[in-house]
């Protein structure tokens, strides 16, 4: 630092050196002169030269000619351009920070005193040396001139300066990864391997693939005799250079890693791998000092192999077996293919009667040369020792496959077939004796348990078991005997229950409890009269009902009535004529043949009496029915020639003119007939109509208005007035969008209440008008912001699932600063768009809310979760915006945080939890399965997680299937007599076959037991649903569904459950799941199409309410909901 601190002089000796620069004479031109810059820098044009000492004149930087003032004259800017060498620093323009700080510090660390010394006294005279010495504090230099200072003292072997100088440097940018590249090499020289691990360290984490960092690492820990660690560096630098396309510009690094790799395994006693490991390292880049070392070490192995086998085969002789294998082994680990120690390794095994570790040994030698022929021998003697008989047949002919010649392998052969003929034998014996032994056990079981359900009068599961238990013995008396009595009392149980339900006009159930008496007892004559009876009493019972509601005015509920009669007696006339009255009264001419049965009927009455006015009414009924409305006209026309006051006449008349789209002459009409009669509720509707086309949305609604007052019961005009009232609705809608996109913001606010005034429930309308609000750019007031809030609040009402409501709400309370409510809108939104099928097209609205979520987070001081969710937003939808938000966020994240390496991990932390409080099994289990993770190597649990999921051991005798089938395959083949001869491939086949067939009869057995359970679980599932405790009937349901995916029962009602909690998408899934196992689910159709409806969807609501009429056609519910979405 003696150089810098002579550099400091005051202001006032910088001002007098210069002066005095100035004065000096000129001994080679008069023409000098000095300048002066913006800066208030004095250059010399023309300096007088100075003669320097022969210590000057050393500098190896500056030769002796050019600073020899006796031959030339020099600028100082030239000057000081020539000693930096590298960079233009100085400039005639220019003099700043950052730049001039070289002047000083280079001529410190690069050159000599003298030199140094020289230039301050040349800066002296230009005045600049202020200006330098201030320049040279500290505080001054920058990243720059640090980094740079630190590669001049590596270059120049000064290591500690260097490590000083890229200090500083890290110091002004932590993340510099060729700052530590630089210091630990530096590190690396002075042998300070622990900091030389810490830098490469920090260079992987700002650059996990980093292979110079992973290499010098495992350097630095394999020179500390971190021998695991550095393998586990070298393993990574060399699996990362594999990653790389082009490997050229990294095959030092490789060879340098494989080097490690070899020194490493050879410090661990692993000579095998660090001569794979050296010879790798050669292949890549050829070193004479590796190879004498792989030399060195193959030598070393081969000499120490040659030691451990010869003293093997001397204990061998010996007959010192077990000291043998150990000399062998160790043989085998320097040379893990030489056959020869395996073979003596496998006779030693083969004398101490191992004959497992003898067959590893040949199956060894085998891999290493398929030919030889004493190892497939030895194999095979082996196994016959070891009662693998399969194995050793398998051994000697591959012998006799490759010495067709050889005698003893023949007999060897024959020897080995005939054990395992006797061997197939026993185990036949085994399974039948199986087989049997569970057949008898089953039949005891299904027989009992019939027993036991038919003394608790449970009748039907009784004839399960028993029928079950005579598949097990056709010929069991007794069985045959409680089945028949089951079958009497389940009989007598049906008829007696039918009768009771007919005393109690229960006439329904009553059929069917006849109908299952009858499935029991098919030719039981009174059983046969009491269903007839029931049939009769039920046709009775609907017909006068539909009559009833008939005279009652309800009409459709009579025709299902009706429909009933006819489905339980298709040939009763008077039904088929009340059912097609109530058509006509509901206007439902749906059957063309009727409507033209009326004309023709009118028509003859005309005939036989022109003047017969309801004639002319009625047949003009049918035409309009039938679509014909000029004919319904002209009916009508001739109605008012013969009546001209007939009010009914000019409404009816009006309403064919709607249907002609001749809504002036309908608006006439009806006129006329309010005229006539101005209580005529009719004839404000059928003007309403014809206003409704004209556009004159108002007057409708005035006039529907007045038929209900005239007549509050009149279902059409509610209907119509509704539809009027949205016609209105969407007229002042559309011109607000209108009104929107030509920035008339202020009147469309306007139109969109008035629409809302209407409809209350229009989320299109609180949109719009919000975005009105937005345009308007007058979200600076807070009553705007409110207003906000209360339209996606009542977006919200009406349909909970708007998720742009729930964002445009989050983004009005982040701007009040309501920061927690913001968090909720967003999570909401983020939520209802992960059920979505398809969440393409909600893409803006999940980026939007995420970076909303991350404003609010940020505010409220969390920073982490702010970056997690910009990130997530910037994943979805790229913004330079607010990608420049999340840089800056995150380096203000890493200014301020502090690396600790003395905390946990959660998942350590939560695992020490739960093992400290000693929580059970599962939980452990399921926690590990959540985290996806092994448990750490430093946590010690006292409870074994297999257990979480073991089954018990399977017991062939608790098993509940049937043997039978191969039980009779065993026994009618008669080829399992102990004393037949024949061969024994046949029983080997048999055999295992009735050892498959176990096994795929047990899984079925414990399938029939759980399929019992399941039925329980459903019945429990059932019984929550009907509680209204929705949640834990979807738990029931799930389980039931985990257990048996094709239970359709659990499908339906767990969809019940979804829609009745809102969970619209899950219970459609779930519909679509019910009617795809059973297409035939009438009211699957039904309650999927009540949740089109409610969704809007009123095209595939209809679709599905007609399945659910076409599968049942008196289901009442579905026709109303059908009518009322028709007339929409």
């Amino acid at each position: 630092m003696n150089n810098v601190a002579s550099s400091n002089n005051s202001q006032s000796s910088s001002e007098s050196s210069t002066s005095q620069m100035q004065n000096q004479p000129n001994t080679t031109s008069s023409s000098s002169s000095a300048t002066v810059d913006r800066h208030g820098i004095s250059w010399i044009e023309d300096p007088t030269s100075t003669t320097l000492s022969s210590s000057q004149t050393s500098n190896p930087i500056v030769d002796n000619d050019f600073l020899s003032g006796s031959q030339h004259f020099f600028d100082i800017d030239e000057l000081l351009r020539n000693l930096i060498g590298q960079k233009d620093l100085v400039s005639r323009e220019e003099f700043k920070p950052g730049e001039t700080i070289y002047l000083c510090v280079r001529c410190q660390l690069g050159y000599h005193e003298e030199s140094y010394q020289y230039i301050n006294n040349r800066c002296d005279q230009c005045q600049t040396n202020d200006k330098i010495t201030a320049y040279t504090l500290p505080h001054h230099l920058s990243f720059d001139d640090y980094y740079n200072q630190g590669i001049s003292a590596f270059n120049q072997k000064k290591y500690e300066q260097a490590i000083n100088k890229f200090t500083r440097a890290l110091s002004l940018d932590p993340n510099h990864a060729d700052a530590y590249v630089w210091r630990s090499d530096a590190y690396i020289q002075l042998g300070q391997y622990q900091q030389t691990i810490e830098d490469c360290t920090q260079i992987i984490s700002i650059d996990p693939d980093n292979i110079p960092a992973y290499v010098r690492r495992g350097f630095a820990r394999l020179s500390l005799e971190e021998y695991q660690q550095s393998l586990e560096d070298s393993n990574r630098a060399i699996s990362l250079i594999s990653l790389t396309f082009n490997q050229t510009h990294t095959n030092s690094w490789l060879s340098q890693a494989y080097a490690q790799q070899g020194d490493a395994h050879q410090a661990l006693g692993n000579s095998n791998e660090a001569i794979e490991n050296y010879q790798k390292s050669l292949d890549i880049v050829p070193n004479d000092d590796l190879r004498a070392k792989l030399d060195a070490l193959n030598n070393a192995k081969n000499h120490l192999f040659e030691q451990y086998f010869i003293h093997g085969i001397t204990l061998f002789n010996q007959e010192n077996y077990q000291q043998a294998i150990e000399q062998f082994t160790r043989a085998l680990t320097l040379n893990p293919n030489h056959i020869q120690v395996y073979g003596w390794r496998r006779e030693a095994y083969i004398q101490l009667g191992q004959y497992q570790q003898a067959i590893e040994d040949c199956t060894q030698i085998i891999s290493i040369d398929p030919l030889d022929i004493p190892a497939y021998v030895r194999r095979g003697f082996a196994h016959l020792s070891l009662g693998e008989y399969q194995q050793a047949v398998d051994d000697f002919k591959e012998v006799i496959r490759l010495n067709p010649h050889d005698v003893n392998a023949h007999q060897h052969l024959t020897n080995a077939k005939n054990r395992l003929f006797e061997q197939h034998k026993v185990k036949a014996h085994q399974h039948l004796t199986n087989l049997t032994n569970a057949k008898n056990h089953l039949f005891e079981q299904y027989f009992n348990r019939g027993i036991t359900l038919f003394n608790q009068e449970k009748y039907e599961p009784a004839i399960e078991q028993f029928t079950k238990a005579l598949t097990l013995n056709p010929n069991h008396v007794s069985a045959h005997q409680h089945l028949t009595n089951a079958n009497n009392r389940l009989f007598e149980q049906y008829f007696n229950q039918g009768i009771t339900l007919v005393n109690q006009e229960n006439y329904q159930q009553a059929i069917e409890q006849f109908t299952s008496a009858l499935s029991l007892n098919p030719n039981h004559v009174n059983a046969h009269q009491h269903l007839t009876n029931a049939n009769n009493r039920l046709f009775e019972q609907c017909f006068n009902q539909g009559i009833n509601l008939f005279n009652q005015e309800k009409y459709e509920p009579a025709i299902e009535q009706f429909t009933k009669a006819l489905t339980l007696n298709p040939n009763h006339t008077d039904a088929y004529v009340w059912r097609s009255n109530a058509y006509i009264q509901l206007d439902q001419y749906e059957q063309i043949y009727l409507y033209q049965q009326t004309i023709e009927y009118c028509t003859q009455i005309i005939s036989i009496d022109p003047h017969n006015i309801p004639a002319y009414v009625r047949r003009g009924f049918a035409h309009l029915s039938l679509g014909e409305y000029q004919q319904a006209v002209d009916e009508f026309e001739e109605v008012i020639r013969l009546n001209p006051n007939y009010a009914d006449a000019y409404v009816n008349r009006a309403n064919a003119y709607n249907y002609l789209k001749n809504y002036e002459q309908a608006l006439n009409d009806c006129n006329q007939a309010i005229r006539l009669n101005p209580n005529y509720a009719d004839a404000y509707i059928n003007r309403a109509f014809a206003q409704m086309e004209l556009g004159e949305y108002q007057q409708a609604i005035d006039d529907f208005k007045e038929a209900i007052r005239l007549n509050p019961n009149h279902v059409d005009a509610h209907q119509h007035l509704n539809n009027a009232k949205n016609r209105l609705v969407y007229q002042y809608f559309n011109q607000g969008i209108n009104l929107v996109n030509k920035e008339n913001c202020q009147q469309a606010i306007e139109q969109f209440t008035r629409a809302l005034t209407l409809n209350p429930n229009h989320t299109d309308a609180y949109v719009w008008r919000s975005n009105a609000y937005i345009q308007l750019d007058q979200y600076e007031q807070i009553d705007l912001y409110q207003q906000t809030i209360e339209d996606c609040t009542q977006i919200i009402r009406v349909d909970p699932h708007d998720i742009p409501a729930y964002v445009r709400r989050g983004f009005a309370h982040l701007s009040l600063g309501e920061y927690q409510q913001s968090l909720e809108d967003s999570n909401r939104a983020i939520s209802l768009i992960s059920l979505t099928f398809n969440q393409t097209h909600t893409n803006s609205w999940l980026s939007q809310a995420y970076t909303q979520r991350g404003d609010a987070h940020q505010a409220l001081g969390n920073s982490n979760e702010a970056i997690e969710n910009y990130q997530k937003a910037l994943d979805i939808a790229p913004n330079d915006d607010l990608q420049a938000k999340l840089d800056a966020l995150q380096n203000q994240v890493t200014q301020s945080s502090q690396v600790s390496t003395n905390i946990l991990t959660f998942d350590e932390f939560y695992l020490d939890q739960i093992v400290e409080n000693q929580e059970n099994t599962a939980q452990v289990n399921k926690m590990l399965k959540i985290l996806g993770e092994d448990i750490p190597k430093n946590i010690q649990l006292d409870v074994e997680i297999d257990n979480f999921s073991k089954k018990p051991d399977d017991n062939p005798f608790e098993m509940e299937f049937v043997f039978q089938e191969i039980l009779d395959i065993l026994l009618e083949s008669n080829e399992l007599d102990i004393d037949a001869s024949y061969d024994p491939v046949k029983i080997e086949v048999l055999t295992d076959q009735a050892h498959e067939d176990i096994e795929i009869l047990f899984e079925e057995a414990d399938h029939e037991i759980s399929t019992i359970d399941l039925l329980q679980e459903l019945q429990l599932a059932k019984e929550k649903l009907q509680a209204r405790d929705y949640e834990a009937a979807i738990e029931k349901f799930n389980l039931v569904l985990n257990h048996n995916p094709d239970e359709f029962e659990a499908y339906y009602h767990r969809g019940i459950a979804y829609a009745v909690l809102g969970l619209y998408s899950n219970a459609i899934g779930d519909f679509n799941t019910t009617i795809a196992l059973n297409k035939y689910n009438a009211e699957a159709y039904f309650q999927r199409g009540m949740i089109y409806k409610q969704t809007g969807d009123y095209k595939q609501a209809i679709r599905d309410f007609e399945f659910t009429l076409f599968f049942k056609p008196n289901h009442s519910l579905a026709y109303q909901n059908k009518r009322q979405l028709m007339n929409l």
